[in-house]
């Protein structure tokens, strides 16, 4: 099966004039005095430099953080075949990880994270995390950059069983990638029903609870890597007010995401991520 086809740096610099020549090349040089990268396209060089706002040293921060947690965090970027164990067909099952079609006012991206299968026994954090990481890959490479991204968290179905078999470590581990190695605009997340998180996490450490509230309540508190020094434009408070009403409104009326059940439907599921080598680990 062909591979999809991924933008190309022209196409980029066309859509962000602020995106120079100059600047991928300094980057290609950089990279090539670092022995630990493996050879990264031109392509994914402007996704890394437009996360950053077209910063040269925070764009290598990125990318040093992007590469080294994927090649240290085998539990996540390993063995990344959607159908070639039946943990990631299982994962494909029990969560649903979606890019919206609709954007926020700002023009900012969605992508949905939720379950659709609620028996906490079938949920494998690591697992549904691996999927998750595969779906964004997918979306950034063939999507290309954008004005921002939005994490809208479903909280339905999720129980303390489920918050029994997260994995602190690992969810640790998931965060610091999320803010400080992929290259994305990340606006703000935005769970919906958030008020359940606090009574899922209760059970956890104090620290733990306190990270999980600084999300539930949608504030990132941006002090470190290439978030640092950017306030987030969608800070909502709560699921009713302010432009979280806005971000929820775009899955509202939207058709509910299934368990893929059958063969045929895990299969299509599964090959739009094997078109990616890059995704599947096969770098």
């Amino acid at each position: 099966m062909a591979l999809i086809k991924s933008p190309t740096l022209e196409e980029e610099m066309r859509k962000n004039p602020e995106l120079k020549e100059s600047d991928i090349q300094a980057l290609r040089e950089w990279c090539a005095k670092q022995p630990h990268l493996p050879k990264i396209s031109d392509f994914e060089l402007a996704l890394f430099l437009h996360s950053n706002y077209y910063r040269l040293e925070p764009t290598k921060n990125t990318i040093d953080v992007f590469y080294t947690i994927r090649s240290h965090v085998p539990e996540l970027f390993s063995n990344r075949d959607p159908l070639g164990s039946k943990a990631m067909r299982q994962a494909l099952n029990v969560g649903c990880f979606l890019p919206l079609k609709k954007t926020t006012e700002e023009g900012y991206k969605i992508v949905l994270a939720k379950l659709v299968d609620f028996d906490p026994s079938h949920y494998v954090y690591n697992d549904c995390t691996k999927y998750f990481c595969m779906v964004l890959d997918m979306w950034l490479y063939t999507e290309g950059t954008a004005k921002g991204h939005v994490l809208l968290i479903d909280i339905e179905g999720v129980t303390l069983g489920h918050a029994g078999r997260l994995s602190p470590m690992g969810l640790k581990k998931f965060l610091y990638y999320l803010q400080d190695g992929l290259p994305v605009r990340l606006k703000a997340p935005h769970a919906l029903d958030y008020r359940k998180l606090d009574q899922v996490y209760t059970s956890g450490s104090s620290a733990e609870r306190a990270r999980w509230k600084s999300w539930s309540s949608c504030r990132i508190e941006c002090c470190s890597g290439k978030n640092s020094g950017r306030s987030p434009s969608l800070v909502p408070g709560r699921r009713s007010f302010g432009q979280g009403q806005r971000v929820s409104s775009t899955w509202q009326g939207q058709k509910r995401h299934r368990p893929l059940r059958g063969r045929g439907k895990l299969q299509e599921a599964g090959n739009r991520l094997r078109a990616f080598p890059s995704i599947c680990g096969k770098r």
